[in-house]
């Protein structure tokens, strides 16, 4: 439980660190009756069309018209058959409503597209295919199993959550995982500033009145968790400890060249 709250805050951070928090923009029509839009929206053929194929769980729209456009959020589950490794994703794809009727596709690394079955089926194919084609992904699935708790992974976060609290976040926008949090029980080739991490724990705060703490493994206490706020950044790194009087945690700051500094035995949560 312990791991999935830290993970939690550590991915909150992150993400607002990387996303920033955008101005609200102003209103050109507050919405009176959104069921009257909601109607019409679904009634669209082209949606009508990539709901054949890709069933919608849920449908949002947003409060008000800005610069002529209604933002529309459709939430699906996909198929297991787009995921190279059978996952099934959870993800949700934005619209435009335009007065006339159309609706484009709104894509953070993408100028708009028309909505039609094959563009809406292209965007998460290529969503899951970016973040099954990352690294650390990769062997983080290779490594663990599906978590019975999240049969369905969250897509739109650009979660990866596994077996024994293993989980990772990526973020779409800069193309790397960005937070995470990992078995220490586990060998991992791909993250390697989780080893550099326990190595400078171990050799250089694990003495004297911390001589009886050892790195977490074997259960419970027994991750690292890690955050950056971008590919060429420092790795904010906390290492699990065990001690004769109880469990701790370390935080070190791995530099990307390998090199290391603020080394500390946590004493706030």
């Amino acid at each position: 439980m312990r791991r999935s709250v830290l993970f939690t805050i550590l991915s909150l951070a992150a993400l607002l660190g990387l996303t920033g928090c955008p101005p609200t923009p102003p209103c050109d029509e507050k919405i009176s009756d959104p069921g009257v839009y909601r109607e019409r929206i679904l009634a669209n053929p082209a949606l009508r069309q990539v709901e054949s194929s890709i069933p919608f769980e849920d449908v949002s729209l947003s409060e008000c018209f800005v610069d002529g456009q209604l933002n529309v959020t459709i939430r699906s589950r996909l198929p297991d058959s787009w995921s190279a490794y059978g996952i099934v994703y959870r993800d949700q794809l934005r619209l435009s409503y335009t007065r006339d009727g159309s609706l484009q596709i709104l894509d953070l690394l993408n100028s708009p597209k028309d909505l039609d079955e094959a563009a809406a089926a292209a965007y998460f194919q290529k969503r899951i295919s970016m973040l099954e084609g990352n690294a650390r992904i990769q062997e983080l699935i290779a490594k663990t199993g599906p978590d019975p708790a999240n049969p369905v992974v969250p897509l739109m976060n650009g979660e990866m959550l596994r077996s024994g609290n293993n989980r990772a976040q990526y973020s779409f926008a800069q193309d790397f995982v960005f937070t995470y949090t990992i078995s220490n029980d586990i060998e991992w080739q791909a993250y390697p500033e989780v080893g550099l991490a326990q190595r400078a724990i171990r050799d250089n705060l694990l003495v004297g009145e911390l001589s009886s703490c050892s790195i977490g493994r074997g259960g419970g206490h027994a991750y690292t968790s890690s955050v950056a706020d971008s590919e060429t950044g420092p790795w904010f790194v906390t290492v699990a400890l065990i001690c004769s009087d109880g469990w701790k945690d370390a935080s070190v700051r791995i530099n990307r060249g390998g090199s290391f500094e603020e080394l500390k035995v946590k004493t706030d949560y």
